[in-house]
């Protein structure tokens, strides 16, 4: 019997919709040989503080045209301006004294490649979310750090003796011709929860804003609603 498989983009630390999409799933397959866009979600996500939202970022060196997201490198002393940023956001949030430790764990990684940063991000959460579903990271570059190299997406799928593929609805229209099973286009809906300050909440925030208000346990239960376990 064949299982689900989820595809999206290697992004950084991206909202709660992100991991909602692929709530259904048995496999969610990080795609890191997408081409960097600056100043997009590839290396940064927005938060919120008491002067409104703001973005966190990765600094990178900027690399140069068309070139995949596991080969941009990280640059300057980007670590401990964001952990400072994170801190001064949610220090006097509910859950920052046992959701920090989690950050400052994936920050102190020692790698020069925003892709590891990425990709150890989702599986850390993964893992700290109890989340029923494995992450891989999947790539079409030549790196041997990378596994799971060589990315053809049929291949991939037959690999994984997918059934079905979940992706975004913004993925649909790129992937539905290329691949020999069934598609299915995921739009999660806006999901609203406590956030400290706030009257009417924002969405499209970062997962530590998520986890930084409501905790591990309440953050899972959003994600998985409606998954019938």
């Amino acid at each position: 019997m064949g299982i689900k498989v989820a595809l999206n983009i290697l992004e950084h630390l991206p909202a709660l919709s992100f991991f909602q999409m692929a709530k259904e799933c048995d496999i969610l397959l990080l795609r890191d040989d997408f081409y960097y866009k600056h100043h997009f979600y590839h290396n940064r996500t927005r938060i919120l503080t008491k002067l409104g939202v703001k973005w966190i970022e990765v600094m990178v060196q900027v690399p140069r045209y068309n070139l995949p997201i596991n080969q941009v490198r990280t640059g300057g002393d980007w670590k401990e301006r964001y952990r400072k940023k994170i801190i001064k956001a949610y220090t006097g949030h509910l859950h920052f004294k046992t959701e920090m430790p989690l950050i400052n764990k994936i920050i102190d990684l020692h790698s020069i490649k925003l892709g590891d940063y990425n990709y150890y991000f989702m599986k850390q959460l993964a893992k700290w979310l109890h989340l029923p579903y494995k992450i891989k990271r999947i790539t079409g570059t030549e790196d041997a750090d990378i596994a799971d190299r060589g990315f053809k997406i049929k291949e991939v799928l037959a690999h994984y003796n997918t059934e079905e593929l979940i992706v975004t609805s913004r993925e649909l229209k790129y992937i539905q011709a290329k691949v020999p099973v069934s598609v299915r286009a995921v739009t999660p809906p806006i999901t609203p929860y406590p956030q400290k300050g706030q009257n009417q909440f924002i969405e499209n925030l970062s997962i530590i804003d998520t986890l930084m208000n409501i905790g591990p346990k309440e953050t899972r239960r959003l994600i998985m609603k409606g998954v019938q376990t």
